[in-house]
């Protein structure tokens, strides 16, 4: 139970190491690549492919630059 108070500081970590990923991820492709800036927000969205690969097309991006990103 000692472990339980630890847990909120963890997932604090969690989410911003994931947001920095984030948005170093979607300024490495803005840079690097031809890509508009919503093709790299779901190009640099960490994990969960499937579900950005739907959302990449629902927005009208360049889907083959998300999955071969994701991928």
């Amino acid at each position: 139970m000692a472990a339980v108070l630890l847990w909120p500081l963890s997932l604090v970590a969690l989410a911003a190491t994931a947001l920095a990923m984030w948005a170093v991820g979607w300024a490495v492709f803005r840079r690097l690549s031809p890509s508009d800036g919503r093709t790299a927000f779901y190009a640099a969205s960490p994990g969960a492919l499937g579900t950005v690969l739907v959302l990449a097309e629902q927005d009208g991006t360049d889907v083959r630059k998300v999955a071969v990103a994701q991928s």
